[in-house]
């Protein structure tokens, strides 16, 4: 083990007698230059060299003069400095790479005797109009691939092209090459071409709007085609223009898009069986049509047969009003409603109350939905802006994990909810039932944390983002904090790893392998503070938040330290999790434009 942290520092430009004394300080604590001599068999003055040139790159300092004494220092200089080099080279190189190509294409230009933007395309994007173009383009892109294929294919697309697919891709060994994919939705038209083909293909069937094509080819290429006549006979296929690229931003967006669908996708084998037995299997689908979301939420809720359990945002309580079934009692069905009830709202929840439960619950989340039966479940999602709430797209799952996890995170939030004749004597007289405040301004957030900071006496448990480990050091690092237990959870990465080792001198920390998008505060005199964020950000002044509140429900607080202690055994120490995370590797993120948005209005 020693001998692979000073070849590790070698990797970084630490020669290996430097970093033998350097690792000896690490092990043995603070000794003089004489004492390094001795005990690594140096003589006085290359120990004293070797300490010289170790204090300069800042890995060593001075704690006595008499006589002068040394220890190692947190190796964050020497790691640094290395990267800012690289990063710098790397720079120059991209530089460079676009005044040469530049260059190349002036020149290319003069020897073929056209101008640059007619030249052949080296990297970029080209529109085909004409249909035996996009066909000769596709041919193209299957000849040369030589490792992975992935198909969105549209339902009858698959139809027409199985047979290319099988001779370019196809011998009696099975499919030729590693990874071929293909995405489409599987119906009783396609149904036998698809059968035939998963014996050799991998295939899954998705419920999507099935007038799109895309095809990648070995990450390098990729070409989006949209079908507005969708048929059988090649012939009389219309198509739109298609886009060819082979522009790395163009085939990640492509293939983010791909993966995406793929893991959200059912095995052909399962989709096959359900079109051969009847029986159903689980999907999950998006709805981004307005209408086709109105529709599909009101159908759901009137096939209901046992229990309807709906949450509303506030301003979205007298739309959701004329879906509900009057009848619903007398037919034996529960109703369960979950809104914030205000001033303006009050006289719709009463409505409501003669034919379904409600409870009152302030503004936590910002989705519209409905879970049936404990079988199936539709989710309106928002996004904010200065306009306020507006409705993106919907999902749709009857997928069990997925309905069973939301049913149990709403259930806990009516469990802690205000019956509505409650929420009337709040509204009426003023008395408070239920103390669950909903904090709005960003230094109010702060104010709270900071007081459940100061109350705690033995122990403060945190779980937080990857930017709100960075978020969380900027909030602490200059203030004198009670000296009791911290604990943090939360996904520790290349971006966030320093704040979190800072945070070590205060907080035991462990590693959550997923992005929870919220923070939860919870402190020993049984107060909790929830956040979660719109726009999120290790900067203290940019951090938009989605919600915030603050509760004392006994029923609530005891929920999140259950589910906080079930994590913090499960998850990883920092100590392990620094020895798992690369150094300098980060990854960039691309942003989808969302698709057009609007209000909701029954």
């Amino acid at each position: 083990m020693p001998e692979d942290i000073v070849s590790l520092f070698a990797e970084f430009g630490l020669r290996k007698e430097a970093g033998q004394v350097y690792l000896y300080l690490l092990q043995s604590g603070r000794r003089t230059a004489d004492e390094v001599a001795t005990s690594l068999n140096l003589n006085g003055d290359m120990a004293s060299n070797l300490l010289k040139e170790l204090t300069k790159k800042g890995l060593v300092k001075i704690v006595s003069t008499d006589p002068e004494t040394f220890t190692a220092a947190y190796p964050s200089a020497l790691l640094k400095s290395v990267i800012d080099q690289e990063n710098a080279r790397l720079q120059h190189l991209n530089a460079t790479k676009d005044q040469l190509l530049e260059m190349w294409d002036g020149e290319r230009a003069r020897v073929q005797g056209l101008p640059v933007e007619f030249c052949p395309t080296e990297e970029g994007f080209a529109v085909l109009y004409d249909k035996d173009q996009i066909i000769n383009r596709r041919l193209e892109m299957f000849r040369a691939t030589e490792k992975r294929l992935w198909i969105i294919s549209t339902e009858f697309w698959l139809s027409r092209w199985g047979k290319i697919l099988s001779d370019y891709f196809v011998d009696s060994e099975g499919c030729k090459i590693e990874d071929l994919k293909i995405l489409l939705p599987i119906t009783p038209n396609n149904f036998d071409v698809v059968k035939s083909l998963s014996k050799c293909f991998k295939i899954r069937h998705v419920p999507m709007v099935s007038d799109l094509a895309i095809v990648i080819s070995d990450c390098k290429e990729a070409m989006y085609t949209s079908v507005k006549k969708d048929i059988e006979e090649l012939e009389k296929v219309e198509l739109t223009p298609s886009l060819w690229s082979n522009n790395d931003g163009f085939i990640e967006i492509q293939s983010s898009l791909f993966q995406t669908l793929w893991d959200k996708g059912i095995e052909a084998r399962f989709k096959i069986a359900e079109i051969e037995t009847g029986k159903p299997v689980e999907v999950t689908r998006i709805i981004t049509n307005y209408s086709d979301i109105i529709d599909d939420l009101t159908s759901l809720i009137n096939a209901t047969q046992r229990e309807a359990f709906l949450w509303a945002r506030s301003d979205d309580l007298s739309s959701l009003a004329p879906l509900i079934p009057r009848d619903s009692k007398l037919k034996g069905i529960n109703v369960l409603v979950m809104t914030e009830v205000t001033k303006d709202t009050l006289q719709t929840a009463q409505a409501i109350a003669e034919y379904a439960d409600v409870r009152h619950i302030p503004q936590i989340v910002h989705s519209t939905g409905v879970i049936v039966d404990h079988a199936a479940m539709q989710v309106l999602l928002y996004s904010l802006s200065e306009k306020g709430a507006e409705l993106y797209n919907s999902i749709y799952t009857n997928t069990r994990s997925f309905v069973e996890t939301q049913y149990s995170m709403m259930e806990d939030m009516w469990n802690s909810g205000i019956e509505l004749r409650y929420r009337e004597q709040e509204l009426t007289t003023g008395r408070v039932v239920q103390t669950i405040e909903v904090i709005k301004k960003r230094e109010d957030v702060y104010r709270a944390f900071y007081e459940m900071l100061a109350r705690s006496k033995n122990e403060f448990n945190v779980i937080q983002t990857r930017m709100g480990v960075k978020r969380l050091y900027n909030l602490i690092k200059d203030r004198e904090i009670p000296k009791i237990t911290y604990r943090l959870l939360a996904p520790i990465e290349s971006i966030n790893i320093n704040e979190a080792r800072l945070l070590t001198k205060h907080f035991e920390i462990r590693h959550l392998e997923s992005e929870t998008g919220a923070a939860i505060y919870i402190a020993d005199d049984d107060k909790l503070l929830g956040t979660s964020y719109i726009y999120d950000t290790g900067e203290i002044d940019k951090v938009i938040y989605k919600s915030a509140f603050r509760t004392d429900i006994s029923e609530f607080v005891f929920i999140e330290k259950e589910l906080f202690n079930s994590f913090w055994y499960g998850a990883t120490p920092l100590s392990i999790r620094e020895q798992e995370l690369p150094v300098g590797n980060t990854k960039g993120i691309i942003d989808l434009e969302k698709s057009a948005k609007r209000a909701f209005r029954g």
